[in-house]
């Protein structure tokens, strides 16, 4: 466990539940509550969430498993607890006062950078991932095993519940902090947005890819080969959809995007895909407010003739 050192440094930040009444009077629900979600199985468990279909700003279409009632009102309170705990300034990903963008920002116009994600991320943290990081937080065994058992679908962390993400930072905690660890030896710049790392330094720092992989898989996490990348100094580079190579900016495939979108309009969008290109042309602002504008007039030029 000594990859949660950072966690168990404050008592504070520790959950310390030795039995699931210490889960109630901290969540301020009924044990009878918690107990009827921790006994819940085959067809009581589909009645707690159901299915979602969600398109992200790539395009890629993901199932989200949506909490419902008793079990929604638990994982909210309890992603309160969670959202306590102290993590690492290189993690990024669901946390309060940081986002993709301070995740980008730590390698503006860095020469070199190398970039990478977790394949099937959240797919990949098990039920007894998951009860690793609640002992971890100071839960016995008994406790930690009846958290984990809630907080995940058939043995696996899903996408979707409140918790997800904050118990997906726990669980990768522990490797996050080895490869943080083999960046300061380096003296390179690392961060992590959930399962997305960067690396970066002003000078070559070769290649990192069979190093990383033998780290993550030893967690039995393994990273996607076709979205390892390491940038030179003369590429545009890119870290969850910002552009870094000088200052924030927008990615020019992206902006591409955006302006074929808007030129390729021959009548009046669905109310879809209105919103998508509204969605579109708030990001490329937020990168870049000269080229966002711009692209909102041309948007409202097209739209004015059809």
């Amino acid at each position: 466990m000594t990859g949660y050192n950072s966690i168990l440094a404050t008592a504070k930040h520790k959950l310390n539940w030795r039995t699931m009444r210490d889960v109630a009077r901290a969540l301020e629900l009924e044990k009878t509550f918690i107990d009827a979600l921790t006994s819940a199985s085959g067809s009581q468990q589909l009645l707690l969430y159901r299915f979602k279909l969600h398109e992200d700003d790539k395009g890629k279409i993901r199932e989200l498993h949506v909490a419902l009632g008793h079990l929604r009102q638990f994982l909210v309170r309890l992603n309160k607890k969670l959202s306590m705990v102290k993590l690492p300034e290189y993690m990024h990903g669901s946390i309060c006062g940081r986002s993709d963008l301070t995740h980008a920002r730590v390698h503006y116009s860095r020469k070199f950078v190398t970039t990478c994600d977790i394949r099937d991320f959240f797919p990949s943290i098990t039920t007894r991932m998951v009860k690793g990081a609640f002992r971890a937080l100071g839960c016995t065994p008994a406790v930690a095993t009846d958290l984990s058992t809630i907080v995940t679908v058939n043995g696996f962390l899903p996408h979707g519940f409140n918790t997800s993400s904050a118990i997906a930072n726990l669980v990768l905690l522990p490797t996050a902090e080895r490869v943080n660890s083999l960046a300061n030896s380096r003296n390179l710049a690392f961060s992590c947005y959930l399962d997305d790392m960067a690396i970066s330094s002003d000078f070559d720092h070769g290649n990192l890819e069979p190093i990383l992989s033998t780290i993550f898989g030893s967690a039995q996490l393994y990273l996607k080969d076709s979205k390892f990348r390491k940038y030179g100094p003369m590429q545009e580079k890119v870290i969850t959809g910002v552009r870094v190579d000088s200052g924030r900016n927008v990615p020019t495939h992206f902006l591409e995007k955006v302006r074929d979108s808007i030129a390729n309009i021959q009548s009046v969008p669905s109310i879809y895909e209105m919103s998508r290109l509204e969605g579109q042309v708030a990001r490329v602002i937020q990168l870049n407010r000269g080229a966002g504008k711009q692209l909102r007039k041309r948007l409202k030029l097209v739209l004015l003739y059809q």
